[in-house]
């Protein structure tokens, strides 16, 4: 049975240009890799056999999402096949492409790829909220020690980042990334100082009369993290003129009308 699902993959892969023909070989594909008794070669056929496809250029834009799904399951499930697919779909990170949050999705799974800080800025600048989202997310979830992290950069480089996300025109983006320096607010006391706590306030207090609510909850959340952050630094003069900024402003707003 598996040679012969391979053999028609492998009929049908070889036929780009027709629709029906690429819809088969991924049928064909699919069944192959879930099958837990494939061999290592049989899949490393599908794998070259989706490879090919996914860079014909014959596929619409829908088929080609499938391709990535799934060669991201493959590596994540079968890590002997991740190097050569993380070298597949890695460049898809860089170009201008739609497939830019897919690839990102696929990838973030997989073992033995890792999101640098120059590929970090460039996934920030996308023009596709989808991406931006996706990235966000990963930022937020790396801060999280008892999970897997993906994200290799150094602590003042993610401040900047989150920062910088902190003023997306998206309302969800922008929330996870004040969420993300709260966190950054509460678990990197090494990192963290008068500047970046300043800094995280400015970003807090000028978000709470923000249209979107999911924004001001995220704003009172790091306004807390800072005030946290200064209760367990009371000791240090240093944060006195903060402190008592912070408290000042606080008195000024009624937190329970920012909620309406």
């Amino acid at each position: 049975m598996e040679t012969h699902l391979l053999e028609r993959f492998n009929l049908h892969v070889n036929n780009p240009s027709d629709a029906q023909a690429r819809l088969r070989a991924l049928t064909s594909a699919k069944a192959l890799l879930a099958n837990p008794n494939s061999t290592d070669s049989t899949r490393r056929a599908v794998v070259d056999g989706l490879t090919r496809l996914l860079g014909s250029g014959n596929a619409c834009f829908t088929f080609l999402r499938y391709i990535v799904k799934l060669l991201g399951d493959v590596a994540a499930l079968h890590g002997i096949f991740a190097p050569s697919i993380i070298e597949v779909l890695r460049p898809l990170l860089e170009g201008e492409e739609k497939l830019v949050a897919d690839a990102l999705s696929a990838l973030a799974s997989v073992d033995g790829f890792l999101l640098e800080e120059g590929l970090v800025l460039s996934l920030a600048s996308s023009p596709y909220v989808s991406v931006r989202s996706m990235l966000v997310k990963l930022l937020v979830s790396s801060l999280d020690c008892d999970k897997r992290s993906i994200v290799v950069m150094k602590p003042h480089f993610m401040i900047r980042v989150l920062l910088g996300l902190a003023e997306d025109l998206y309302p969800l983006i922008r929330a996870k990334a004040v969420d993300g320096l709260a966190l950054v607010c509460r678990l990197n006391d090494s990192v963290v100082g008068f500047q970046p706590v300043k800094c995280f306030n400015d970003c807090a207090t000028s978000f709470l009369h923000n249209d979107e609510e999911l924004t001001r909850l995220s704003s009172i959340r790091l306004i807390s993290a800072c005030g946290q952050f200064l209760a367990n630094n009371k000791g240090d003069t240093r944060y006195c003129e903060l402190t008592d900024a912070i408290f000042a402003q606080a008195s000024c707003y009624n937190f329970s009308e920012l909620l309406v």
